[in-house]
């Protein structure tokens, strides 16, 4: 006999996986979905907050700078970032759990914005979209812009999904692992003592 009490869906949630700190001059986390059956939570919302910060209700991008990285080949309609979130998003199937990955590389003895930014953004586009073929969202952040000490900042938003000329393809399921982490670490800092 029905109750007429209805369940709610299950929404399963973005749970992190953090390695370094806030004053760390490069960490990554790594955004999986809990494990199970149901509707996942969208990874769309943290995009907007990076692209926002502080401006949820904005309807423009309030971020310093906001630049979409794609592979060369990938078809132009995916240089909208919603339109990628929504379509890398759908392109899942259920057992994909890894979500993405987010770097970010803090810039405490910076004398401008512009300079770091290049550098960051070469090494990015290196190490992931080039490298492996993975699209990322780049937002630099300017924290002084606001009153606050904490230093200028890149997110990089890593998609662990290939984007190719045919849409998207496999999954690189060593992003973030702890070997890809180190590895990018040690690459990054390295770059960053010799050019910044």
């Amino acid at each position: 006999m029905a109750t007429g009490k209805s369940e709610a869906p299950v929404t399963l949630a973005l749970k992190p996986f953090w390695d370094g700190g806030p004053d760390d001059p490069f960490s990554f986390a790594r955004f999986n979905w809990e494990a199970g059956s149901g509707e996942r939570e969208s990874i769309a919302a943290k995009f907007l907050a990076k692209r926002r910060p502080g401006t949820k209700e904005s309807s423009v991008d309030t971020a310093e700078r906001v630049e979409l990285l794609l592979p060369a080949d990938a078809p132009e309609i995916y240089a909208d970032p919603d339109l990628l979130v929504s379509e890398y998003e759908k392109s899942l199937s259920a057992k994909d759990r890894l979500a993405f990955a987010q770097v970010t590389m803090r810039f405490a003895n910076a004398i401008n914005l512009h300079g770091p930014y290049e550098v960051a953004r070469q090494w990015l586009r290196e190490e992931y979209v080039t490298g492996r073929g993975l699209p990322l969202l780049l937002v630099l952040h300017a924290p002084f812009r606001k009153g606050s000490a904490n230093p200028p900042h890149v997110h990089a938003m890593v998609l662990p999904r290939k984007l190719t000329r045919f849409g998207w393809s496999k999954v690189d399921r060593r992003l973030g692992s702890d070997g890809d982490r180190a590895a990018a670490r040690e690459d990054w800092l390295a770059t960053a003592a010799a050019q910044l």
